[in-house]
């Protein structure tokens, strides 16, 4: 597997404290340190510990994001035919009612 070395900087004391606690439950910086990496990739956001600090217009947008994509994605699946023409409500939408759609899943008209 492909590696990356990360630098940060921290407070003396905050680090002496928590290797102190890492050591104790078997864990050294690093190990802890890929756990968090692979906690986030896992679950697409931080940890409970970790309070967002995205304001709420860059949640939105990434929103939006995320919904572009799964509406393109379906359009693009149903011109392959990965999704049956026969699907029904698919072949009866275009590409900004699959966006909408799927920024409703996705909540972003939540409030």
């Amino acid at each position: 597997m492909e590696q990356v070395q990360m630098n940060t900087r921290i407070g003396v004391e905050v680090k002496r404290v928590g290797d102190e606690v890492l050591r104790r439950y078997g864990y050294s910086p690093s190990s802890a340190v890929q756990a968090l990496w692979a906690y986030l990739a896992e679950h697409n956001e931080p940890p409970a510990f970790m309070p967002s600090k995205a304001t709420p217009n860059d949640v939105e947008a990434r929103k939006r994001e995320v919904a572009d994509g799964v509406g393109l994605a379906i359009r693009l699946a149903v011109e392959a035919g990965v999704i049956s023409s026969g699907a029904g409500w698919v072949d009866e939408l275009d590409y900004d009612e699959l966006r909408e759609l799927a920024w409703e899943e996705r909540g972003v008209f939540d409030d």
